[in-house]
């Protein structure tokens, strides 16, 4: 539990720190980018270790979605190269046949 919520701040931080709060051309919400689609699953990786916490829970998933949607993003134009991450967010949905 302790590792969760270190993560869930630092992946707070990182968004924070990293995306813009005011609106501008060219500039999206969370949901346009990935679409509408059911998220059931959510895995995060911190890169330093590659320790991996899964997140199933249905009312802890759409608080996870809903502070993404809170931001803003827009592509960055001629941006450095970079080499790994320091937290990865894999959303899963999973397919009913």
């Amino acid at each position: 539990m302790k590792n969760f919520i270190i993560i869930s701040v630092s992946l707070v931080l990182v968004l924070i720190s990293g995306c813009s709060q005011t609106s501008s051309k060219g500039s999206k919400d969370f949901m346009e980018i990935v679409g509408d689609k059911s998220v059931s699953k959510i895995e995060v990786i911190d890169g330093r270790n590659g320790n991996r916490h899964t997140i199933t829970e249905k009312d802890k998933i759409q608080q996870f979605i809903q502070l993404l949607n809170e931001k803003e993003y827009k592509e960055m134009e001629n941006h450095e190269k970079t080499k790994g991450y320091i937290y990865k967010a894999v959303l899963s949905s999973r397919v009913c046949q």
